[in-house]
């Protein structure tokens, strides 16, 4: 007795018959054809239900003066919704039927797998098949196309990275070549500069050779002198 009424009435609103938000709510098996209705809607249009109030306000002098609250029904409260679903559309009419305020005028579970599947059976829903099938492999290939374009972008930006670095290379290998040579021309100056000097050198000790020879020339020459000038001077003393 203490039980609140969102205790009494499980669920969410937007997915409920009309006998199920009532003071005394009443539940049988056919909750849930409204329900399959509702949830067929939102699968048609891809949007959640937001129907509108429940009752509205009317004046009626056969019940007074005052203004009397008259339920709305479900195909009404629930029309800018069902506006969005092609009108011919099959699962439409199912939905709506499901949707009818009394709860006796609604299919039960066994009534709407049957018109399904009759659907499936129909023309009309192999040809929506074969464009559903159609369309998910457009749909994939230009997946496919978006990928590939992706990794075509990025190997054109690791090639023009590639192109940077290796012009980056080529500058750097230009400059050392740069460098080579002209260390190359100037080893070959040094080279230069030591041949000179070693010409230079073989000159001067050739020259000192010559001299030194000349040296001891002059000097035999002398003592040979010397040594007959000393016989001449021992043969006048005997």
């Amino acid at each position: 007795q203490h039980m609140s009424r969102l205790t009494q009435v499980p669920g969410c609103a937007a997915y409920m018959p009309p006998e199920a938000q009532m003071d005394r709510p009443t539940y049988t098996y056919k909750l849930d054809s409204f329900s399959y209705g509702i949830l067929t809607i939102q699968i048609l249009t891809r949007k959640f239900p937001a129907p509108g109030p429940p009752h509205k306000r009317i004046s009626d002098p056969r019940y007074g003066l005052h203004p009397i609250e008259v339920p709305i029904p479900e195909p009404e409260r629930r029309k800018s919704h069902i506006d969005l679903v092609d009108p011919s559309h099959p699962l439409l009419k199912v939905a709506l039927v499901c949707l009818s305020y009394d709860e006796k005028d609604r299919p039960t579970s066994n009534e709407i797998c049957s018109q399904v599947g009759e659907m499936k059976r129909s023309e009309r829903y192999h040809e929506g098949v074969l464009q559903e099938v159609k369309g998910g492999a457009k749909v994939e290939l230009n997946s496919q196309i978006s990928t590939r374009d992706v990794e075509l972008l990025q190997l054109r930006e690791q090639l023009e990275r590639s192109e940077r670095d290796k012009k980056l290379q080529m500058e750097r290998i230009d400059e050392l070549t740069s460098q080579l040579d002209a260390s190359r021309r100037e080893n070959q100056s040094l080279l230069g500069d030591v041949s000179f000097g070693r010409e230079r050198t073989d000159e001067v000790r050739r020259a000192l050779s010559n001299k030194s020879k000349g040296s001891v020339a002059d000097t035999k020459a002398e003592q040979d002198t010397l040594d007959t000038k000393q016989q001449n001077i021992a043969l006048q003393r005997q």
